[in-house]
């Protein structure tokens, strides 16, 4: 996002571009990006079919939104298993008795 900020401020102000900046100044305009992408207005505005460069068809960009979150579930037991696994291994000495 901080590339993004610099190359889209002109080159009179870029002065005023800091990269040192609260984290949370930095996310917000991500997390607004992230969900505005997914509008479907916004969406065929943006996306083009890569070879003739025709515009998606409504039913693609349905099926599009519909496919946002198709692996939440999987990245979230994926992260689980982190989670878990950490414990296990700073909880847990050799013999298997807790710290």
């Amino acid at each position: 996002m901080r590339l993004i900020r610099f190359l889209r401020t002109d080159r009179e102000h870029r002065f005023l571009v800091n990269c040192s900046v609260a984290r949370d100044f930095v996310e917000a305009p991500s997390q607004m990006l992230e969900n505005w992408c997914w509008e479907p207005q916004v969406l065929k505005r943006i996306t083009s079919h890569y070879k003739t460069q025709d515009k998606l068809s409504d039913d693609l960009v349905s099926k599009l939104i519909k496919s946002r979150y198709v692996n939440i579930g999987l990245f979230s037991l994926r992260q689980l298993f982190f989670g878990t696994f950490d414990i296990k291994v700073h909880t847990e000495t050799k013999d298997g008795m807790l710290l």
